[in-house]
């Protein structure tokens, strides 16, 4: 049995664990946090209100704050999951932006079937696991995933969505002065004085590009300049890359050619 566990000062608002093998048992108890779960392999047994649920891939599990349950394995066989603990002041920030409410709303089921969700969130747990995405990829993922959760296990409407373009400007203009940095979110946010789950919609709704792309783009830019004066790998770590086959994948991304190839071309002309 192993067990991994991901905590980031930088994101402190989650917290992600990783069980492989484990048949462990578990008393009935709750979190305090916002918790959201789904196997990686095997089967599990759920009890909740006094019910019993049989949980199994492309399910997830779902438990709002201080609602008792237990998961434990089926016939004492292994399971491998993910759990990821949330911070319900977090998420209540994100449910004000999307609906008209005054406290955090529950989620009313406590599995959702979906192979779409289920997906989404075993990518989402495997990219902020990995130290290599940025923190506003990782960020934007997170908003994204429990936005859509909400709108669409939720019983609210809307809010209609509002953006201050001036400050939206500053935003753009301090993450290109700061591409090269691995910034939040929050600071970029609180540079240009916007709820941090307000700008990322509204940056995307004024500018038609996410921060973290328009993040992106900006270092492929500078590294397309660079190239022409300096190596490869100095120009990588310039731009924000510290991995080298990270900055080759998401240049050729962007220019369909490798830094090796875009540094040694020759115009046809």
């Amino acid at each position: 049995m192993k067990n991994y566990f991901f905590k980031d000062e930088k994101i402190p608002y989650i917290e992600i664990r990783k069980s492989e093998d484990n048949n462990l048992r578990y008393k009935e108890h709750f979190h305090c946090e916002f918790s959201i779960g789904a196997l990686i392999k095997g089967t599990t047994i759920l009890s909740f209100e006094n019910k019993k649920y049989h949980l199994n891939k492309n399910e997830l599990a779902v438990f709002n704050p201080f609602e008792l349950h237990s998961c434990n394995p089926y016939k004492n066989q292994k399971r491998s999951y993910y759990m990821m603990y949330v911070d319900t002041q977090w998420l209540f920030n994100l449910q004000k932006n999307i609906f008209e409410v005054n406290e955090f709303i529950p989620i009313k089921s406590a599995i959702i079937k979906s192979e779409k969700y289920y997906s989404k969130f075993i990518f989402l747990c495997e990219k902020i696991i990995d130290s290599n995405v940025l923190y506003l990829e990782q960020e934007a993922l997170l908003e994204e995933f429990f936005s859509e959760i909400f709108i669409n296990f939720l019983d609210k409407k809307r809010k209609k969505e509002t953006f201050e373009i001036e400050k939206l400007k500053k935003a753009k203009k301090y993450i290109e002065k700061h591409f090269y940095k691995n910034i939040t979110l929050f600071e970029i946010s609180q540079h240009c004085e916007l709820s941090p789950y307000h700008f990322s919609r509204s940056f995307k709704k004024a500018f038609g590009i996410s921060p973290h792309k328009f993040l992106m783009n900006m270092r492929i830019e500078k590294a397309k300049k660079l190239l022409k004066e300096k190596n490869i790998v100095d120009v990588a770590y310039e731009v924000g890359f510290y991995d080298q086959s990270h900055f080759h994948k998401v240049f050729k991304s962007y220019t369909a050619a490798t830094p090796f190839e875009y540094k040694n071309y020759t115009p046809n002309f």
